[in-house]
């Protein structure tokens, strides 16, 4: 199967949010604003949340616009965290 840039762009910030999600953020809000990036910075916040539901609430409540509502989205889907 062949991923679409915008799957790419989300599996590496996935990827990275596994191991560090600060630099993952950094990373992901540099994306120009494009298809990929709203789903990267859903997914980053998907696995922050689980990881470190504290600190990745405090980087989504920085967020504006569409990124914060991506990030929104990413957070209430992550397992046990409701």
């Amino acid at each position: 199967e062949v991923s679409t840039p915008w799957q790419l762009l989300s599996e590496v910030a996935m990827a990275w949010a596994e191991t560090d999600p600060e630099e993952a953020a950094k990373w992901v809000l540099q994306l120009p604003k494009v298809k990929g990036r709203v789903w990267a910075i859903r997914f980053l916040a998907c696995v922050w949340t689980r990881k470190n539901s504290e600190a990745a609430a405090s980087w989504v409540k920085k967020l504006e616009g569409e990124d914060r509502t991506a990030a929104e989205k990413g957070v209430a889907e992550a397992p046990n965290t409701h």
